[in-house]
């Protein structure tokens, strides 16, 4: 679901640029969560650690619902012009 939002929210102009910082901060977010699961288990519990991530999942849901438009049958003329001028999609 991420790449595709990648695609689509970017406008023509900058999606290269966009879609590479996003796949950037993908493979941060990977590693952030690779080095900190065993200090999280040894701190947490294993449940805990999963259940912190699980938390974090749950807040990236809500933020994506609240702030993510939908884009749906839109084209991506419609997109950036949401992006731009804060339009409703």
């Amino acid at each position: 679901l991420g790449w595709l939002i990648l695609s689509e929210v970017f406008p023509l102009s900058v999606r290269g640029v966009g879609m590479s910082l996003g796949s950037l901060s993908n493979w941060l977010f990977n590693l952030i969560v690779a080095f900190t699961f065993l200090k999280l288990v040894h701190a947490l519990s294993p449940a805990g650690a999963f259940w912190l991530y699980a938390a974090v999942g749950v807040l990236g849901l809500i933020w994506g619902y609240y702030f993510l438009p939908e884009t749906k049958g839109k084209s991506l003329e419609q997109i950036e012009s949401h992006w731009r001028h804060s339009t409703p999609l």
